[in-house]
Parts: structure tokens; sequence; C-alpha cells
């Protein structure tokens, strides 16, 4: 449900800032009676928020929604309230720049407590102080390029108590505001927010100065521009992926034991190793206590490069980075991250860390299905699987749960294939598809043309117009599952005018030719040969013709679907191989190329443009002798692997 009373409210003149960081603070009265009826927060904002109440952590979103519409989560919290005064903490952080994770909107908060039909306390409405919060550093280098902000903390002993204690923020000025933007619901359930604790201490050691050769920078710090939005790098106070570079292990030892919760002391130079058992995604929490000034990195990533973490391996700032000023205080991250390891390293002073944790941020029912066999490899990939699904399946499919954090269309089709198995629902996929539905336009694409990912902002211009054509496939398999009728419908505009926008570039024959922009198969040689004309790409656009022909019941499409398969196979079949592509030459003649990858013979397959009928000697010889092992025995080396 959306709010009913509540009103967005943000900081006068403030809601276009970069990486702005604001603390929202209202203390509501509830009787017992009302906590014991449904009572319910129903909260959305723009960039992300956090919410804590009478100290517990309560909630992290919101849902994430297209341009123009905000979805509203609905968060349980009678477990956390009690009769009389609770304190609402809300911390929220307005990004205001491009990317793939969330959309680029001006900043808002709006929240409303309600216990069944009353509502108790509303943004807007009620008394409620908001200012911004300094211990966030604001100006700092972007994520990654698909990402915004990475974290620089400054942290203080009364940073932790404004969340607990009655009193309101002094001066504190928030303001109503009047948006241009609807609210919806969040369709997909709210995440899981469990804790997960380390399993071994791997290593510890020394760091040290050093003078590095090269210094690594990514995109995100060195391309910042209206079309890749951030703080510029002379702008920086601290370049944390950049001072890590002048900075070596040395001394390291294997400690392999079992991870103990107590008070480890970190002089300063020092660091630790620690294993999560398997890769977590979550928000990183510890206790940190010290007595004078100093300062701390979390370093972390999903794997260990020569026994060691090494926090740019991914072109990511997998660094958080937290001054400290005497006090004792856990910390917590505000932005998920990805990982299995873990280094925490005292850069300055001495540190004494605890209760070192990672709250999961994961589908809530991602366990739901069962599966146990006699092979242990059998159980240990539907483990994998199913961790898989839990860290990519939350509001929208995503790609990746850490560098990305996209809703990638192609990623989403086979994605949704098991949710329906894993979960028992499609509510995710109906949120992801629903979210393409409401916009008019997509900002800075061909009309016509879907975001390769989405919500997101490409103020490149770069779309992959395959992507667009798995995204028809999706729908057809959607409707399949059962999924919703009003959002299969309301999508037909827009498949008719993807379809349209194809039709531009049909050549004589009828097949894709110089498709633009981004044209991709898959990360392997296939993605090398994909102009003039790429026959994977037309067999991929044969497949959504006809997916569309039986979604929309036209007779059109499938007509040219079945023309399509004709043609590819006359121009591509060399008699052996199906051939990944034809370029034309100075005469502006077609011509068949010699390249042949093992993908092109599978989209042949997927696609109805061959099959172990008609091709019987092909089918023979793919399941016979390809497979992962094909490379290392040089069986069939022509044939360019997947």
């Amino acid at each position: 449900m959306i709010c009913q009373v509540a009103l967005p409210i943000w900081l006068e003149h403030r809601e276009r800032e970069m990486n702005l960081t604001t603390g929202t603070k209202a203390v509501v009265q509830l009787t017992r009676s009302q906590i014991n009826t449904q009572l319910v927060l129903r909260i959305s904002a723009v960039s992300r928020y956090r919410v804590y109440i009478n100290g517990q952590y309560a909630g992290h979103g919101p849902s994430r929604g297209p341009h123009r519409y905000h979805r509203v989560d609905n968060w349980r919290i009678a477990r956390f309230c009690k009769a009389g005064g609770n304190v609402l903490a809300i911390e929220t952080v307005g990004y205001n720049v491009n990317s793939f994770y969330v959309i680029d909107a001006p900043s808002f908060l709006v929240c409303e407590v309600a216990a069944g039909k009353t509502v108790i306390f509303a943004t807007g409405r009620d008394a409620v102080s908001m200012i911004p919060l300094q211990q966030r550093e604001q100006k700092t280098q972007r994520y990654s390029f698909q990402r915004p902000f990475a974290e620089v903390w400054n942290v203080r002993q009364a940073d932790h108590n404004w969340r607990i204690t009655e009193s309101s923020f002094p001066d504190a000025k928030p303001t109503s505001m009047k948006t241009d933007v609807t609210f919806i619901d969040a369709v997909a359930p709210l995440p899981k927010l469990g804790i997960r604790r380390p399993t071994q201490f791997i290593a510890a050691g020394k760091i040290s100065k050093r003078i590095p050769k090269t210094i690594f920078k990514d995109r995100s710090l060195t391309n910042i521009s209206p079309i890749l939005k951030g703080f510029p790098e002379n702008q920086l106070p601290m370049i944390a992926t950049t001072e890590w570079q002048f900075r070596e292990t040395l001394e390291m030892q294997d400690t392999f034991a079992p991870y103990r919760d107590d008070w480890s002391t970190f002089a300063q130079n020092t660091f630790q190793i620690i294993d999560f058992g398997r890769n977590v995604t979550g928000f990183i929490g510890l206790q940190l206590r010290c007595t004078r000034a100093a300062s701390v990195s979390l370093l972390f990533d999903e794997i260990l490069t020569a026994g060691d973490v090494d926090p740019l391996r991914l072109a990511c700032a997998n660094i958080v980075h937290i001054n400290m000023e005497a006090c004792e205080q856990v910390f917590e991250t505000f932005e998920p991250y990805t990982l299995r390891y873990l280094k925490i390293a005292c850069i300055n002073g001495t540190v004494d860390i605890s209760d070192l944790y990672i709250r999961e941020l994961a589908c809530p029912d991602a366990d739901t299905a069962v599966f146990e066999s006699s092979s242990a490899i059998l159980n240990s990939v539907f483990t994998a699987a199913c961790e898989t699904y839990r860290q990519n399946a939350l509001d929208i499919f995503m790609d990746c749960p850490s560098r990305e954090r996209a809703g990638w269309l192609c990623d989403s089709f086979w994605t949704a294939r098991v949710g329906q198995l894993l979960s028992g629902h499609h509510k995710v996929e109906t949120a992801f598809l629903e979210n393409y539905t409401l916009p008019k336009t997509f900002e800075f694409l061909p009309d016509g043309m879907l975001p390769m990912c989405y919500p997101s902002d490409h103020n490149d211009g770069v779309y992959i117009a395959n992507w667009s054509l798995w995204f028809i496939l999706e729908l057809s398999e959607f409707q399949k599952r059962g999924g919703s009728p009003d959002i299969i419908s309301k999508l037909k505009p827009r498949v008719t005018a993807l379809l349209a926008w194809f039709e531009k570039y049909r050549n004589a024959d009828g097949l894709l030719e110089k498709i633009p922009s981004w044209v991709f198969i898959e990360w392997s040689r296939a993605n090398d040969f994909v102009q003039d004309v790429n026959y994977p790409s037309n067999m991929l656009y044969a497949g959504a013709l006809d997916a569309a022909a039986t979604l929309y019941k036209n007779s059109q499409w499938k007509n040219e679907a079945s023309k399509l398969r004709k043609i590819i196979n006359n121009q591509s079949y060399d008699g052996s191989w199906y051939v990944d592509n034809a370029v034309r030459n100075e005469n502006g003649v077609l011509i068949q190329t010699e390249n042949r990858t093992e993908t092109c013979q599978y989209y042949a397959l997927f696609f109805g443009i061959a099959s172990p009928k008609t091709r019987p000697d092909l089918w023979a010889t793919l399941v016979t002798h390809f497979g992962p092992k094909r490379v290392a025995t040089k069986t069939f080396p022509e044939i360019h692997a997947s």
C-alpha cells in the first residue's frame, strides 16, 4: 500500500546535491493496542534509506521503480516498538548521479506509520527533524562505473546516540515538497536481513608504504562529466583506491583458526583477513573502540589473490574507510557489498574490533524449494544456485549483487525461469517487467529502443539491441508462467515500437544488418564477429518475432520469423557449421566469412534454425565432442569456444 497521508520531505534547495546523507528523526507515540494492530511503516526515498526504530535496524530500501514512479515499501515494525514514545530514525542518501543501480532523480524521503487504517505519524504532517549527516563524507569517488559513491566515514560517539535519544535535532528545517512523481506499490517481497558471521581467520600481518610503478585509475574516477556524473578527481579530499596502491602487505602469516567473537587489537599498520565461508551480500558491520583518533580501512573481495585481498580486482572501490574519534560504537556500511574475504587494516592509531558480521540483503524465500540426491556434487550445485538466486533476486532480477546491482535484460530471462521454481511465485519478475510499462519514454535512447538494464540512466546513449529482443522472449515465457495479463497488454505498444525500430536495419534479404550501438552475443570471440550481418543476432530476432506473434496474435510477425529462418539457413550454414557473420565487400556484395563459434551453433539450435532432425551431424558433434573440456583437448580448434 502506498502512503495515505505522508508528503515527501527534504532539506530545502538541496534535493539535487550529489551524495548528500540526511538524518531524519521523529518520536512516534504508540499504544499497546496500536502495536498489536498490523503496525506498518510505509516508506520510500530517493536514492536509498535505512531505518532504525529504538536503535534497532528495521529496514533498507526502497524497492526500485522506474523514472517518475517510486515504490513504497511496507515494513511490519511491531517487534521493534513499545508502548509510549518510539524513536524513528532514518538515514537517507540522495545520490543524484546516473548509474545502472538507481535512477538519477531529485532526493526525497516519505514515510508514515499506520496501525490498521489509522495513520499515526506522517512526514509532511507531523513534527520531524531532518539534518545533513556529516559523518558520511559527501565528496567521495564513485564505487564503480555502474554504481554511485564509495563510503568514507567520520565516526563519533554522537553518531550512534542520535538514533536512540528522543531529543530533536537543533536547527533542523526539512521542507515539504510537491513532486511530479507517482507512488506505486512494492510488488516483490521485502528482503531478508539476517546476520551472517565469519567462519575463520585466514591471515594477519603488517602493511607498509611504497611507491607504485603505476597507478590504476578506473574510468569511474577519470571520466567524470555530464555523461558520467560524480565529483571530479581534483575535488576529492581522499581517493581510497589510489591511496591503497601506496601501501603493500608485509610479514603476512597464515593463521587459519576458527573465528572467535572476541575483541582484537589492531596496532597501526597491522591487518587481519577474515573468511565468511562463502560469498555473502549485505552490509558489513563491526564494533569499534579506540581511546584516541584512529582510522581503519575495510577491504573486501569474493576471492583471494595470491593469498591476499585485492580491493581493485573488479575495477570497484572495494574499500570502506573509517576515521574515528575516541569512542566505542557499532559501525555498519550504508550500502550492500558482496564478499567472502574481509581485510581489516588499521591505518592510524590503535583500534579494538569485535562483533564482526554481515547483515544480509537477500531474497526472503529462495529456500522454498528443496532438492537432495545421492550426488554430493549435484547437491552442492543446487545449494550454489539457491545462494546465487538469493543474492540476485530482490526487488528486481540483477546480473550481480556487487559491481553493478543492475537489472539486465537477457540475464533476467534465465533468472526468471528459476524464480518460480525456487520461490513459488513470480512477484520479482512482475516488478521487473512492470518497471518497463510505466515511463512515457526512455531518455537518451532512440524511440522504440528499451534500456539494456533498468531502472537506470544511460546518459551515454549506449544500448544493446539484442537484449531488447530477449525482453520479448522473457515476456512470452512470463505469460506461460501465468504472469499478469495486464502487464502483457500494457507492454504491447513497447513491443510494437521496438520491432518497428528493428525494421530500419533490415536489408534486402530481410536480415538485420549493421545493428548500431553495442551488439552483444556473449563474452567470447562471438562478440568479435557482430558486423555487418550477424547471424546469431538474426536467429534471436526470428525467435523474438515468433514470441511476439504468439503474445499478440500477429500473423505477419510469425510469417517474417519463418522467412528469416530459411534465409539464415541458406546464408549461414556452410555444410558443417553455422557461420557467425557476413560482411560487405568494396562492391557492396555480402560475403560470408569463415568465423565460426560454438555459441553460434547453440543459437541455431535454441531458436529453431536447426534441430537434431534437420542437422543430425551437427547435433551429434556438439553432444559428443563439445563442452567444457574441449579447449584442453583441442577438439575442433577452428570453432571458437563459448
